[in-house]
């Protein structure tokens, strides 16, 4: 049952001390509580999605790392410093 974003704002303007016992009121408070339900599932589903992309970024990071110093790659230390570099800066950002 999807409410229109009008009914969500007037679901969601209700004060403490205007409920009261009715049985409207016992609608309403379930009616935000169902709202308020679908919002942190939704937030939830985002947060996850966000983590398991961030997470296959890093992997990619350690396993480009692991692979150069597995086959003896010779890379001049600038480069290694600038992969650092990067690898660091992306996990900064990553939390902010």
């Amino acid at each position: 049952m999807e409410n229109s974003p009008i009914e969500k704002q007037k679901i969601l303007s209700i004060s403490p001390e205007e409920l009261s016992l009715s049985d409207e009121s016992k609608k309403i408070a379930l009616e935000q509580y169902k709202l308020y339900i679908s919002i942190t599932d939704s937030h939830s589903t985002r947060v996850t999605t966000v983590i398991k992309f961030f997470l296959s970024i890093n992997l990619a990071f350690v396993s480009g790392f692991i692979l150069l110093t597995r086959e003896k790659v010779a890379l001049p230390a600038w480069q290694l410093i600038l992969l650092a570099g990067i690898a660091i800066l992306f996990c900064y950002f990553k939390k902010t």
